[in-house]
């Protein structure tokens, strides 16, 4: 996939997941949902899902600190992380303990209990596009240009 629609891909597929995340805030009085407030837009004043993503691109630009990508920026890369991580827990049919969040990086275990809680809306081709895209290609395919 070219560079520039390798980006447009995921700046879409980052868009749906803001959409499925303020539907499933709006849409649901569960508890667990209503945790949501902070990552559905314009509900609190502030932004978890951005500040996610800050978390996730400041991740990628120090495991790039040594190595000069061009053509798939760390905010990309990021996005893709989160998305992947979301995908990952939207398929999970109990919510993650919180021991996960003891075990691997924060932003991933935030993501994927991001995707457990909104898996009700998480839509099929989503889960697709998003299991298509794989970061070592998109690593190296930036490399390749």
């Amino acid at each position: 996939m070219k560079t520039k629609r390798i980006h447009q891909h995921i700046t879409d597929l980052w868009s749906e997941l803001r959409n499925t995340i303020d539907q499933t805030y709006q849409a649901s009085s569960e508890e667990d949902t209503r945790s949501l407030r902070d990552y559905a837009r314009n509900q609190s004043w502030s932004d978890s899902l951005e500040k996610l993503l800050n978390e996730e691109t400041t991740n990628e630009r120090q495991h790039r600190s040594l190595r000069s990508v061009r053509g798939f920026s760390s905010s990309d890369a990021a996005k893709l992380i989160i998305c992947g991580n979301v995908l990952r827990g939207s398929e999970l049919t109990a919510m993650p303990s919180a021991l996960t969040f003891i075990t691997f990086r924060h932003s991933a275990a935030e993501a994927n209990l991001l995707g457990y809680l909104i898996r009700a809306n998480v839509t099929p081709e989503w889960k697709q596009a998003v299991g298509s895209l794989d970061y070592a290609e998109c690593m190296e395919g930036a490399s390749n240009g």
